[in-house]
């Protein structure tokens, strides 16, 4: 009998395109909701509930995470990102360029201001500037007011020519806001496709930038041994009893570094 209406059933499925449709549709639609349940914070909170974080199991060569703490929740590195860049938000103004795709630009919008996506594939549907940081003759010159660039410059190796490409796109007066790693997993996602190249401090990023940006460079480190473990075991920011601790700086333990950069307007 079950096999008389499957037969059936198939036989109705292959004469019928209102059937087919009616079927694709469906999957597409269990497709797109299973995607949005991946995205969604309930799905995040799901994942916390079934693997919750046992803090004192330090056996397990494993992380919890290998995703930076972004199935399960905030990752530690974008409290820190959204910390730097809402602590300058008033110099994200004016005509913005922001790497790959408008991630915080758009959480920062104000009047008048516009935004271009910088990319160096020309893949990316959403990129209006199709360039390379180290390839200054494919820059222009003086466009832009502000540039958010957050956790790029650990995958670009040339980086005299980066900051050299930087300083080439900012108007006078235009400002740089970058983010870079400190303590952190190789990202394998990027290893695998531009290379993973380096991990920066205070001092090193003061070096970099100082001889363009002079005196309009200041470098901010965040971070401490709680919230460099946390990155390291891939937890969230929902992980964590006391979240007022990813706050204290420790400058042993600087998990992600902010970049103030502006332009110096001619004498």
């Amino acid at each position: 009998m079950r096999t008389s209406v499957y037969s059936c059933l198939r036989f109705i499925y292959r004469h019928t395109p209102l059937a087919q449709r009616c079927v694709h549709l469906g999957h597409d639609l269990f497709k797109s909701i299973k995607w949005h349940f991946k995205q969604s914070s309930f799905s995040k909170f799901l994942t916390r509930w079934v693997h919750p974080v046992q803090f004192s199991n330090l056996d397990s060569i494993r992380p919890i995470s290998q995703l930076f703490g972004t199935d399960r929740g905030t990752g530690i590195q974008e409290y820190y990102i959204r910390k730097f860049l809402t602590q300058h938000q008033n110099s994200i103004q004016g005509r913005t360029l922001e790497v790959q795709e408008n991630l915080y630009s758009k959480d920062f919008q104000k009047y008048g201001m516009t935004v271009d996506i910088l990319h160096v594939e020309p893949s990316n549907p959403k990129a209006t500037l199709i360039a390379d940081l180290t390839q200054l003759n494919s820059l222009p010159e003086n466009q832009f007011d502000c540039f958010i660039c957050t956790n790029t410059l650990n995958f670009i190796f040339d980086l005299p020519s980066a900051i050299e490409g930087i300083y080439k796109l900012l108007k006078p007066g235009g400002v740089f806001l970058g983010t870079v790693a400190g303590v952190t997993q190789i990202s394998r996602y990027d290893h695998e496709r531009w290379g993973d190249y380096w991990r920066f401090t205070d001092k090193s990023l003061e070096k970099l930038f100082m001889p363009l940006f002079e005196k309009t460079c200041s470098i901010t480190p965040y971070g401490n041994v709680v919230s460099a473990i946390a990155l390291l075991q891939g937890l969230a920011v929902e992980d964590l009893e006391k979240t007022e601790l990813l706050d204290k700086v420790d400058l042993d333990y600087q998990v992600t570094l902010g970049i103030f950069a502006q332009k110096p307007l001619p004498s």
